[in-house]
Formats: structure tokens, C-alpha cells, sequence
């Protein structure tokens, strides 16, 4: 779901070479590797975290982008970035809040 929040944004009702889609994604996807980058920093270690943190970061950086490029159509072209931003910033919550999750096991007497 993250992977197509962050291509779908940048897909239009008119056609599309793969050039140009890699083209308007070079940003984001620069973005999403440093942010990789940063977790990996900061703590995260196992490699299916890495990948949805990775995922999430794509689809936030991507619509904060074209949120920035639609700014000037009115709130009518910015209103689905602005949501599909706070849906990234949700999956990178999921992944940040299992960094601090611990269990322990006791046995009561």
C-alpha cells in the first residue's frame, strides 16, 4: 500500500514514458534512501522493518512533493497529498513505536 501511495501521485490520466516517471520519482527516491539511511541510524535492524520504513518514507516523501508542486492549484488539487502524507507519517508511527516495544515474560507464585 505505501509502495503505491508514493507512485500513484506522480501517475496521470495521460500517458507516460518510463523515463519521465523515474524522472519526477528521482527526488523522492534520493529522499527515501537517506531516510533509510537515518533508521537504520537510529536503530532499526531487522530487514522487514528497514523495507515498510523504507515504504512508508517513500509515500510520505513523494506526496509532500506533490503537495508542494499542486500548492499554487488550490486546496482541491493539495487536499489527497495532505491525506496520503498523514497516512506515511501512520506507517512510519507503526514502525517507530515497534523500536520501543518490549515484552518480559514473569511468572507469578
Amino acid at each position: 500500500m505505501a509502495l503505491l501511495l508514493g507512485v500513484i501521485p506522480f501517475l496521470t490520466w495521460i500517458e507516460h514514458n518510463t523515463k519521465e516517471i523515474i524522472k519526477k520519482l528521482a527526488v523522492s527516491l534520493t529522499l527515501t534512501v537517506i531516510s533509510i539511511i537515518l533508521s537504520i541510524y537510529l536503530g532499526i535492524t531487522t530487514v522487514s522493518m528497514i523495507i515498510f520504513a523504507g515504504m512508508a518514507a517513500f509515500a510520505f516523501w513523494t506526496n509532500i512533493l506533490v503537495a508542494i508542486s499542486n500548492r499554487k492549484k488550490g486546496w482541491q488539487q493539495v487536499g489527497a497529498p495532505i491525506a496520503h502524507i498523514g497516512v506515511g507519517m501512520i506507517l512510519m508511527a507503526i514502525v517507530v513505536s515497534g523500536l520501543f516495544d518490549e515484552s518480559e515474560r514473569i511468572v507469578l507464585e
